[in-house]
């Protein structure tokens, strides 16, 4: 096919996607009526259309709907595919509404009807159809943009957690360390109980670092997208409340139970499921450790109902209204400097979200929180 060119203008390459040389050259002299100047590109199919589209930019596509060779929601969706945002617009029949809502669904910008097309309605249709692309690519420009500076906001944080969260071991390090070292340049016998206890200080600190380090690697990782398999939520709570058994007894605190043998498999990975009930159960320890009551309760609870329910709580702090819409955000943490980098309950939740539940949290009636876990039922190969 040819190209006539006219005086370049705002639209400057069109082209035309049609079989029929006299419904083009209508479209052409609707154009020359309209006294824009454009450079028109034809086509006689949709292969050559295809062609045409990847080999030369243009500001606007109109095509036929129907072709030999294809139709125009198959246009629309190879320039998808490509990657090419020109925009389109469909011809169709008259009477073929249902053809142009099927077109706009696939992705069309707009539609003519053949036989009514005049100057003034061809024009503002193709160039309603170049501005409305023209905003849809300036948005997504400043959504990438919006995109770029909250992941380095983000970025900013993380550093300064990691930062701030191994320097005091390190501080513990470098200043047992460094005790040893002055004290034998100064040719001081040092006893050997001393030696052995900074050495683990610094052991212990060196520990601490390594778990910083790996919740880190574990949360920026997203390592969540587990081969997903039946886990008996029963068996998982015992396993994680044995783990933890000195450090549950050493607080003083009293677990309560209400778990069905019976609950049926949930969809997870057992080693991810664990961790899980295994950070939540922490939190409510640390958050008995700093609550002044002697009665220090821990109460753990399954039930089901279209999923299976899975809730944690405790009679301790609970947490504040202004703060908890916030606690499932990367490194916020109301703990004190030691004892947690505010990784634990991003990461809780990043793993639910990924096993295709859910979790919330809210204050009790006992002064503390419950965590509510919601899991699928595992049914075979699927899950509900």
């Amino acid at each position: 096919m040819g190209v006539i060119s006219i005086v370049a203008a705002e639209i400057k390459r069109i082209l035309i996607i049609d079989d029929d040389v006299v419904d083009r050259t209508a479209i052409i002299r609707q154009l020359l009526a309209a006294k824009i100047g454009v450079e028109i590109h034809e086509a006689d199919s949709i292969l050559e259309g295809k062609r045409r589209a990847k080999e030369s930019e243009f500001d606007c596509i109109i095509v036929d709907y129907c072709l030999p060779d294809g139709d125009g929601i198959e246009f629309i969706k190879f320039l998808h595919a490509e990657n090419i945002s020109t925009p389109v617009i469909v011809l169709t029949g008259q009477g073929d509404e249902m053809v142009a809502v099927e077109s706009m669904k696939a992705g069309a910008f707009d539609y003519l009807v053949k036989g009514n097309i005049k100057p003034e309605m061809l024009l503002q249709v193709i160039y309603a159809s170049v501005r409305l692309r023209k905003t849809q690519l300036e948005l997504q420009t400043a959504q990438k943009r919006a995109m770029q500076a909250e992941k380095m906001a983000f970025l900013g944080t993380m550093i300064a957690g990691i930062a701030h969260e191994i320097n005091q071991p390190l501080n513990a390090i470098k200043l047992a360390a460094g005790v040893i070292l002055f004290r034998s340049r100064k040719g001081e016998e040092i006893p050997p109980e001393k030696t052995l206890d900074t050495l683990s200080t610094i052991h212990a600190r060196c520990e601490r670092i390594e778990g910083i380090i790996n919740n880190v690697r574990t949360f920026v990782r997203n390592d969540f997208l587990p081969i997903r398999m039946p886990c008996d939520i029963y068996r998982a709570v015992e396993n994680v409340l044995e783990m933890l058994d000195d450090k549950i007894s050493g607080s003083g605190i009293t677990i309560h139970k209400n778990l069905p043998i019976q609950l049926p498999a949930v969809l997870g990975k057992m080693q991810l499921l664990e961790k899980v009930i295994n950070n939540i159960i922490i939190n409510a320890i640390h958050a008995l450790e700093d609550s002044e009551g002697p009665d220090k309760q821990i109460y753990i609870e399954a039930s089901l109902d279209k999923w299976v329910q899975l809730q944690i709580s405790d009679n301790g702090t609970g947490i504040a209204e202004d703060i908890r819409e916030k606690i499932f955000e990367p490194f916020f943490s109301t703990k004190s400097s030691g004892r947690g980098m505010g990784l634990g309950l991003a990461i809780v939740h990043s793993a639910i979200m990924d096993l295709g539940g859910e979790i919330n949290c809210k204050n009790n009636t006992l002064g503390g929180a419950t965590f509510t876990i919601y899991l699928p039922v595992w049914h075979g190969d699927s899950c509900d």
